[in-house]
This record gives C-alpha cells, sequence and structure tokens, in this order.
C-alpha cells in the first residue's frame, strides 16, 4: 500500500495479514497512550491489511476479507462529545459512498442503515465503530475506530445475513490503495464538516443516498422482536424512524433492517 495518500497528519500502517485491522489500531492506541486507550493526538492513524484473519462485523459476526478487498481501520477523536460518537457511523457512510462514487460513476451506490453501503440491493460495504474510552477518563479524552470492510474484488465465503455482491462482479475496477486513498480524504472532509456544521448536513448527505426511503421495511432488534413499517425518517440522532401500521411512529435506535413487504428483499449487514 505504499501508493496511499493519506490526508495532512495522517499516518498509515500496512499489513499484509493481520487478526483483525479493528484489533490493530486499538492495540496500536493503547500503546501510543502510555498504556491509557485515549486515542488522544492519534487522529487518523490508520491500519489496513491484504487479508484479516479474523475480521469482524456487527454483532460479533464474522467479516471474511479476501484479498483484493479493501479492509481498513481509521482512528477519529470524539472528544467530549460521547454522545454524538454514533453519528461518526453516518459520516463514514457519506464519506464511503462519495468515494465509491468518484471512482467508480455510473453506479447506483445506496447507503444502509445503519452502517452499509449497497449495490444492486446486496452488501457490498460495512463498517463496524468501537469506541476506545478509558474507564473513569474524562470526557475529553476518547476516540473512535472506524473499521470499514468493501468487497472490490471478490465476495466473501462465508454464510452471511444478507445477500452480498463485489464491485468486480458489476464490471468496476477499483484497487483497495485507490479506495483508502479517496475514502480517506473524503472523511477528513466530512469530519470538519460534521465538527463545525454538526449532524445536519450528514443526516441531509446521507439521506439522499439512502436506500428504501418511502418504502416498506422490517427493523429486527437486538431483543429478537420485529417491528415493522415505512421508513419515513433519519431523526436528529440518527435513528430510523418507521410509520407503523396504526399510523403511530417507532424509533429504532439498533438492529437488523429488511426491506420490502414483511422484510422479504434483504439489503445488507455487517
Amino acid at each position: 500500500m505504499s501508493n496511499v495518500t493519506l490526508p495532512p497528519g495522517w499516518r498509515l500502517v500496512a499489513l499484509d495479514a493481520i487478526d483483525s485491522t479493528n484489533a490493530e489500531l486499538r492495540r496500536l492506541s493503547e500503546a501510543g497512550g502510555g498504556g491509557s486507550p485515549s486515542g488522544a493526538g492519534l487522529e487518523g492513524l490508520t491500519v489496513t491489511a491484504a487479508t484479516q484473519t479474523a475480521g469482524r462485523g456487527r454483532r460479533g459476526r464474522v467479516w471474511a476479507s479476501p484479498r483484493g478487498n479493501m479492509s481498513a481501520s481509521i482512528l477519529v477523536e470524539v472528544g467530549g462529545a460521547r454522545g454524538n460518537a454514533g453519528e461518526l457511523s453516518f459520516v463514514a457512510g457519506v464519506a464511503l459512498h462519495e468515494a465509491l462514487a468518484a471512482l467508480a460513476p455510473g453506479y447506483d451506490f445506496r447507503l444502509k442503515w445503519p452502517n452499509d453501503l449497497l449495490l444492486g440491493g446486496r452488501k457490498l460495504a460495512g463498517m463496524l465503530l468501537e469506541t476506545v474510552f478509558p474507564t473513569g477518563a474524562p470526557a475529553g479524552q476518547g476516540a473512535v475506530i472506524v473499521g470499514t470492510g468493501a468487497n472490490l474484488a471478490a465476495v466473501p465465503d462465508l454464510e452471511p445475513l444478507y445477500p452480498v455482491t463485489a464491485l468486480a462482479a458489476h464490471g468496476a475496477t477499483v484497487t483497495p490503495e485507490a479506495l483508502l486513498t479517496v475514502y480517506a480524504e473524503a472523511l477528513a472532509a466530512w469530519l470538519s464538516r460534521w465538527r463545525s456544521e454538526g449532524f445536519a448536513p450528514v443526516r441531509a448527505a446521507w439521506l439522499r443516498a439512502a436506500h428504501g426511503v418511502g418504502g416498506p421495511v422490517t427493523a429486527r432488534l437486538a431483543d429478537g422482536n420485529e417491528v415493522s413499517g415505512i421508513f419515513e425518517a433519519l431523526d436528529e440522532a440518527g435513528a430510523l424512524i418507521l410509520r407503523t401500521p396504526d399510523g403511530k411512529t417507532c424509533r429504532v435506535l439498533a438492529g437488523d433492517v429488511f426491506f420490502g413487504p414483511g422484510g422479504g428483499t434483504p439489503g445488507g449487514g455487517a
């Protein structure tokens, strides 16, 4: 990955193989913080690997990483805004969408709540965000690891929760190096805007690229319950707003989302 260009001040650790880029970035941030995982002063530290042996997705699921796909984790400082750290998944999603649209113009990339990117209704990329807040540390000391996996060359050999795809299967060629370069540039720009203008412009950009707005959706919650309705909006905190059949609204903070009547047309997931 010697031909990757990162934003000024960002640093790259490029590996051939690692258990997990998120795990390695956590280890590096802890070492850089004198043993305290604050991540302070490490904004933009980026770990990428040609392959992962123990990649992870949301809720502990396996995320496979064949060579030719992009696996990268970036450390982002969140300062005292612990309550706003969840907004980073949308910041990163908008940046990834922008990067792929620039590198593969003409393809209908779509963002799926809360942290996936789809192509042709199938999962092309996913993100896993993990906080790095030391126990008992002041609110001003913290960071978030933004892990991103994108299927550029091949579909992972696993049993996914949702249908998946790879960019190469659609006739487009994008290298991991090219995507990481453009993605990092877009992420740095969106981070700057998020910090200066708040979540509103991020939310607006995310909704413009969102999959399924105005259509039926089923959210499978962490407790196993399901709620169905029309995907009406994304609220000011990033929650999914559904209009249920009884005319009421339901605010979904976390869950697996399936599109179509009865959740029959799945989207993506991590």
